[in-house]
């Protein structure tokens, strides 16, 4: 009588002859690493892991010292700096290991956060000056800009900016 195999078993079996090449090997260790780092940090981000903790993680997976790991570790910085939060951790970790200089990084943030604040102080005088005109006004009137389509607009435009100042900041090779 035949063994029954599983799947698992002949999918093996088929498959026993063949090795990755050396570029599906090198794929596959960047796309681990990036998981990895990615996990390290958004620990920090949701407070579960200080600063200290994830460098010696950091070091301990960027052993080899390779370029190409050490751009993708700054990709991955620079996605985590935005003018609506506190940035310190980040750009500590950036000028740590992507050799930015932290001044013009914080820099870059501070006309960032002017350029929002402004749009924002305009937009709620816009609106208001509309309420105005529908006979709407007084102390108590405060437009909502939660979801303003023209504001959310403008902070995506200054996220792109932020982005952009970035990259020109942070060399990656």
């Amino acid at each position: 009588m035949a063994e029954i195999k599983s799947t698992l078993d002949l999918v093996m079996e088929k498959t026993r002859h063949l090795t990755l090449s050396r570029e599906e090997k090198e794929e596959n260790r960047r796309r681990e690493l990036a998981g990895r780092l990615k996990g390290l940090l958004q620990q920090l981000e949701d407070g579960l892991l200080d600063v200290e903790a994830l460098t010696t993680k950091i070091d301990g997976l960027l052993q080899g010292g390779d370029e190409e790991e050490r751009s993708l570790l700054c990709r991955h910085l620079m996605a985590h700096v935005n003018d609506e939060k506190e940035n310190g951790p980040w750009i500590r970790l950036l000028t740590q290991y992507c050799r930015a200089d932290a001044a013009q990084l914080e820099q870059a943030v501070q006309e960032v956060r002017r350029q929002m604040d402004a749009a924002v102080t305009e937009r709620r005088r816009q609106l208001l000056d509309e309420l105005a005109s529908q006979g709407v006004s007084g102390s108590a009137v405060r437009p909502n800009l939660d979801g303003d389509a023209v504001l959310d607009e403008k902070r995506r435009r200054l996220a792109g900016h932020l982005s952009d100042m970035l990259a020109q900041m942070v060399p990656l090779s």
